[in-house]
C-alpha cells in the first residue's frame, strides 16, 4: 500500500487579492459622510474689514478648525446673504499666518473640476453664482497653516455646507430664491384680482440688474426694477418709473 503525505500550507495573501476573492466575508464598514452644517443667513451682509465683530456674524455657523494634534487653533464663521458667502476666521494663535484658504466645491463629496480654492485675507466674500447660487448645498474646506475644518488629518476632504433650505413638498408660507433667476409662478384664478390689492415688498438691488418683482403677463399688473421702481397697471409696457434711484441697500416697497 502507498501512502500519502498531505502537507497543508498557510499563506498569506496580499490584502489586495483577499479583497478581489468573491467569496471573501471580511469585517467592513461604508466611510462615514463628511461633516454637514447649515450656514447662518444674514438679510444685511457684514462689513468685510478682516475682523469678525460685525453684529451679522452673530448668526454665522461657527467651524473649529483642528491642528494635526485634535486641538482646536481657531474658529471659521459661515454665513450668506442669498447672493455672496462670508468666511471669517479668528480666534488664532499669535504665531499663525493671517492668510486664510477657503475650499468650495459644487459637489459635496469634493474632487469636482468646478471647485474653487481662493487664498486671501482671513475674511473673504464669495459670489454664490460661482458654486451654482443659493439653496442647495456644497463642499466646503477652510484652513490657516496647519489647522483645517473638517479636518487636517485627511479624514474628510470637504464637509457639507448647506446653502439655504430645499423643500420637495412645503406649506404656503414662504419661498426661498437666490436672487437672481428664482422666481415663484402662481396659476391663475380670479382670487388673484380683487377690486382693491396691497402689494408690499423688501428688495436689495443688485449693480446693474433689472426685472419683474410682481407681474401678471401683459395686460395685467406689473411692478419692476431697473434703477428705480417701475408700475404699470396693464404689462411692462404701461409702467412709469419713478425719479428716486436706489441704492445697493435694503428698501421697503
Amino acid at each position: 500500500m502507498t501512502r500519502f503525505t498531505v502537507q497543508v500550507l498557510r499563506l498569506a495573501l496580499p490584502a489586495a487579492l483577499v479583497m478581489l476573492c468573491p467569496a471573501c466575508r471580511l469585517p467592513w464598514s461604508a466611510p462615514a459622510p463628511p461633516p454637514r452644517v447649515e450656514a447662518g443667513r444674514s438679510i444685511a451682509p457684514p462689513r468685510v474689514d478682516g475682523r469678525c465683530d460685525d453684529p451679522a456674524y452673530s448668526g454665522a455657523a461657527t467651524l473649529p478648525l483642528e491642528d494635526p494634534s485634535g486641538r482646536q487653533a481657531g474658529r471659521a464663521h459661515v454665513l450668506h446673504d442669498g447672493l455672496d458667502l462670508f468666511v471669517c476666521v479668528d480666534g488664532l494663535d499669535a504665531a499663525a499666518a493671517r492668510r486664510a484658504t477657503v475650499r468650495l466645491d459644487p459637489v459635496v463629496a469634493g474632487g469636482s473640476p468646478a471647485a474653487l480654492e481662493l487664498t486671501g485675507d482671513l475674511e473673504q466674500r464669495v459670489d454664490l453664482s460661482r458654486v451654482g447660487g443659493f439653496g442647495r448645498s456644497v463642499g466646503l474646506a477652510v484652513s490657516v497653516d496647519q489647522a483645517a475644518w473638517p479636518s487636517p488629518r485627511g479624514e474628510a476632504r470637504t464637509g457639507e455646507l448647506v446653502l439655504g433650505p430645499t423643500y420637495s413638498a412645503a406649506p404656503a408660507g414662504s419661498v426661498f430664491v437666490d436672487g437672481r433667476r428664482g422666481f415663484l409662478a402662481i396659476p391663475g384664478a380670479a382670487a388673484l384680482h380683487p377690486s382693491e390689492l396691497t402689494v408690499e415688498a423688501w428688495v436689495r438691488p443688485a449693480e446693474g440688474a433689472c426685472g419683474a418683482l410682481l407681474s401678471g403677463g401683459a395686460g395685467d399688473l406689473y411692478l419692476g426694477l431697473c434703477g428705480s421702481l417701475a408700475y404699470g397697471p396693464a404689462g411692462r409696457a404701461s409702467a412709469v418709473t419713478t425719479r428716486t434711484q436706489l441704492d445697493g441697500g435694503w428698501h421697503h416697497l
